[in-house]
């Protein structure tokens, strides 16, 4: 009986620090992984921040050429990248609206949309 408790006494000490590098090692991998998390969070947020200025920047080009063309630009839209497959994912869209005679010599207003 001695000996049986001699050999669990034996074995204690390195299974429980076996067992403590394993539970230390868990939580230094967490803080890894939600760092690394928190950086392509933020990397993301400035991308789509730089985007968001590229839109607005080209509306404001083709506002500025409506003098010259005669037509509206009435709006701009930023479509973010999403991990969906959109159709209109990470795009800038602007709208323009025309005045048009249709075949009866009527007015109508045209809208047409623009992705960049």
């Amino acid at each position: 009986m001695n000996n049986i408790i001699s050999n669990i006494k034996k074995y204690i000490l390195p299974i429980s620090i076996l067992i403590g590098c394993i539970i230390l090692g868990r939580f230094i991998y967490s803080g890894i992984t939600e760092k690394q998390y928190a950086i392509s969070e933020q990397e993301r947020k400035e991308y789509i921040g730089k985007r968001k200025m590229e839109c607005y920047e080209i509306f404001e080009k083709e506002r500025s050429k409506q003098q010259e063309q005669h037509n509206s630009v009435t709006g701009v839209q930023y479509y973010e990248p999403s991990k969906r497959t959109d159709t209109y994912s990470d795009t800038c869209r602007v709208e323009y609206k025309y005045m048009v005679k249709n075949a009866n010599n009527q007015t109508e207003i045209v809208t047409e949309y623009v992705n960049y």
